[in-house]
């Protein structure tokens, strides 16, 4: 990676309150041994509290007695017991509000958690750089929205611990110092005690657990106060420890028509912020950071337009030929060309054919077979691709007053791909020149003929494409730029995209209203009694 400097919302001060870390208790003795292990190495006796309550789960009695011994000697440790089992929530309220008494901030902290140096004292820093931030959490391996890295190479693989420690100690020095987010993890959530006196905690309408956590952040929202993910802090989570498969997908089911009924705008909270919440390196983060094994390069092909430009009907089938006898180069993913019908590749095939509107992880470099025309194929690179590999528009199409009145934003579009393509597929040499020249840029980047690619048995072609696009260095800073360019326009685009959502369900609704039904009943008595024109 290039340009290594810091990209930060760096706020101002840090916290100076002491905090109490609230453990609940139930049964995974291994975990919790680690747990605790982690808070005594970096939980210092100076700021934190640790408050361990047992709730009376599995092997209560012998976990009981490991946890005496792992606290014995450490006085900034308190261990307590619940009469019977109350559940993760109502523990929760047991010790913020009668077992803890103190006016300090509290941690919930799960108990299959691993702290890493240094991940509670940024917490604090972020919740207090400003009095309106009122819950934050930290990155991890398994925590939804804050999980680092949330997008991976392999979108089907496992998640790895090692592998978010490798990604997290590379890029979290280039990623802003946190976010804002519709809610904060509960796996480790910070809270300002003053909110908790003001608002209390969890309700006890979401029992034994699941989204008790997500319902607290979105009521203090309503007050005005923000949640956060701190991007520089680090809590290592097992996740799902507590509860068996079944019962785990019973409680989030009954919790989340809870939640959503209370709060119908979460889901499409979340997903926004999916889509526009996470940095350019964050969002391309398992691909900046090698993870020492060979790899072939991920590859999304976009032949959106191919057969237009050529005029020849069979130019997407003259590219996949090459691509399948090129793919052990590469893996490669196939967009087929607008509006041409998805077939099912054959058994076997070496290409995946993806819609465009299916694709949902990222890709090493993208390839464009023609010119980016569309606001939808701009936003589709700047979100899934780490490179860019892009094609020229022909010399007239530069000039096509014709072109811009019918398409004004064509020009932004070429512009933005030119600038930020990191190699240029040329279909007309003497348009070169004049691209620097309208659009005031300096085209360094390599350049191939584009007309090689759409022969028969282009096999040699595309070996070199793929070798000089996969070893196009990266630059953070440049990525940065790139993305800080095209993200206001896929914020205005999902904008207008809702409000034309919005007033299709508004005609929807007025047409089935009996006063639509009323209004045309009396326009087709009526119509025999019109006037007609001479």
């Amino acid at each position: 990676m290039e340009g290594l400097s810091r990209l930060s919302n760096e706020p101002s001060g840090a916290g100076t309150s002491r905090v109490t870390i609230v453990i609940p208790v139930y049964g995974d003795w291994d975990s919790l041994r680690d747990c605790v292990r982690s808070l005594i190495e970096y939980a210092p006796a100076e700021t934190y509290d640790v408050l361990l309550v047992n709730d009376c789960g599995p092997e209560a009695d012998a976990i009981e007695a490991g946890i005496r011994g792992l606290i014995y000697g450490k006085p900034q440790f308190r261990y307590e017991r619940n009469p019977h089992n109350l559940g993760f929530g109502l523990t929760c309220n047991r010790a913020v509000f009668e077992l803890d008494t103190s006016p300090n901030d509290i941690i919930l902290l799960n108990s299959d958690t691993v702290v890493t140096a240094g991940a509670f004292d940024e917490m604090r820093a972020v919740l207090h750089s400003s009095p309106r931030n009122g819950t934050v959490c930290p990155r991890s391996n398994d925590a939804t929205i804050a999980t680092i890295p949330f997008h991976q190479r392999d979108s089907r693989g496992e998640r790895d611990a090692a592998r978010t420690d490798e990604v997290f100690a590379a890029v979290h020095a280039l990623l802003p110092r946190f976010y804002i987010s519709p809610v904060s993890v509960g796996f480790c959530l910070l809270i300002r005690r003053t909110l908790i006196n003001e608002f209390g905690l969890f309700d006890e309408v979401f029992g034994r657990g699941y989204n008790e956590e997500n319902d607290f952040c979105l009521r203090i929202n309503e007050a005005g106060y923000s949640s956060l993910i701190a991007n520089h802090a680090l809590v290592r989570h097992v996740g799902s420890t507590s509860f068996g498969s079944a019962q785990r997908t019973e409680l989030e089911a009954k919790n989340s028509r809870i939640l959503h009924e209370r709060y119908p705008f979460y889901p499409r909270a979340v997903a926004n912020f999916i889509r526009h919440g996470y940095s350019a390196v964050d969002r391309f983060a398992d691909l900046l950071v090698e993870d020492g094994n060979p790899r072939k390069p991920k590859v999304l092909i976009d032949l959106a337009g191919s057969k237009s430009i050529s005029g020849n009907p069979g130019e997407a089938e003259i590219v996949l030929s090459a691509l399948r006898l090129v793919s052990s180069k590469a893996d490669l993913t196939v967009v087929p060309p607008l509006g041409a019908k998805m077939t099912t590749a054959p058994c076997g095939d070496p290409l995946r054919l993806i819609d465009r509107e299916a694709i949902d992880e990222v890709f090493d470099i993208a390839i464009t077979t023609s010119p980016v025309t569309s606001l939808e194929q701009l936003l589709l690179l700047n979100r899934f691709a780490l490179r860019w590999v892009t094609t020229s528009p022909v010399h007239k199409d530069l000039r096509s007053t014709r072109g811009q009145a019918q398409a004004p934003h064509t020009s932004l579009t070429y512009r933005l791909t030119l600038e930020f393509g990191d190699l240029l597929l040329l279909q007309d040499d003497s348009a070169l020149d004049d691209m620097e020249i309208l659009f005031g840029l300096d085209l360094p980047q390599k350049a191939l003929q584009r007309e090689a690619l759409f022969r028969h048995g282009a096999v040699s072609e595309w070996e070199r494409l793929l070798t000089e696009a996969s070893a196009a260095p990266v630059d953070v800073e440049r990525l940065a730029r790139r993305d800080h360019l095209v993200r206001p326009l896929s914020l205005a685009a999902d904008a207008l995209t809702e409000n034309l959502r919005e007033t299709a369900h508004s005609l929807d609704e007025i047409q089935r209203s009996k006063t639509y039904a009323l209004a045309r009943k009396v326009t087709s008595l009526s119509a025999p009694f019109r006037r007609r024109p001479r």
